[in-house]
């Protein structure tokens, strides 16, 4: 099973919401995939998160806000835009 894995893929998954902030990392991307998530379903999400405990609203804030400034695609990359699910 090992051989079949290391011959037959070569696939590496990078996600967050920073990703596209790093211009290297989108330059060596084969492929690129934004899903776009309205804020009121970032919320939700963000609120149903129990793995680090409660968050302060003054993070979830920060959160958002870095996702807007820094977390878009970059344009004309060949970024594929997926519809907020």
């Amino acid at each position: 099973m090992s051989d079949l894995l290391q011959s037959c893929f070569d696939v590496v998954i990078v996600e967050g919401h920073l990703v596209f902030a790093n211009e290297q990392l989108t330059h060596i991307a084969d492929e690129r995939f934004f899903i776009d998530i309205s804020e009121a379903t970032f919320r939700q999400r963000r609120a149903a998160e129990t793995r680090w405990g409660p968050e302060p609203a003054w993070f979830i804030d920060h959160v958002w806000e870095s996702f807007i400034k820094y977390g878009q695609p970059p344009a004309g990359q060949g970024v594929v835009c997926l519809p907020n699910p």
